[in-house]
């Protein structure tokens, strides 16, 4: 028997498997053979390819059993998975709450607040990502974490420089002094 039957079998349910889990409502559509040699155009299988070579590949691209990753593991370094690439501040969507660390945010000279566009949301509070940022018409909205104390300063006190400029906070929410514009 050809190692070509299951050897095309294989690529097929990798194309499923990978449409299912970069979308998990992706479906393959009428043309699953075309969707297949997509996959395999996309995984770098060449046409000789064995099934154990498409297995060794496969397991160097998917991580955790589902997880796929921007490149295949090359001499022993792993790569980041798509599920562990993050937004940032800067990339928010519009009207969803985000959770961020409280160092986020800085005053300069005169106190008026920036918050740093690349420092990492979560879309829920957990450990010290406790300091909520939302993105309204009226720009970015901050809920302060009670008990951290912000100190004017000259410059912020990050190490290397941001992608993109700072971003300005346009309402302090649940601040003593009502958080309002100055």
């Amino acid at each position: 028997m050809s190692d070509q039957v299951p050897r095309d079998a294989l690529i097929h349910d990798l194309a499923i498997v990978l449409a299912g889990a970069l979308h998990p409502s992706a479906e393959l559509g009428p043309a699953p053979r075309l969707a297949a040699r997509r996959m395999q155009d996309v995984l770098g299988i060449a046409d000789g390819e064995t099934v154990k070579g498409i297995e060794k590949r496969l397991n160097a691209v998917l991580v955790d059993g589902m997880t796929p990753v921007t490149e295949p593991r090359r001499n022993g370094q792993a790569r980041l998975p798509v599920a562990l690439t993050g937004s940032v501040i800067a990339t928010m969507d519009f009207g969803r709450a985000c959770y961020t660390v409280p160092w986020a945010m800085w005053s300069d000279m005169q106190g008026r607040l920036w918050l740093h566009p690349d420092y990492d949301t979560t879309t829920a509070p957990h450990g010290t990502m406790s300091m909520r940022v939302e993105l309204r018409e009226d720009g970015y909205r901050v809920w302060p974490v009670r008990g951290h104390a912000y100190r004017p300063r000259a410059e912020p006190g990050y190490y290397g420089t941001p992608s993109r400029p700072f971003i300005p906070v346009a309402v302090i929410e649940g601040a003593p002094d009502g958080g309002g514009q100055r």
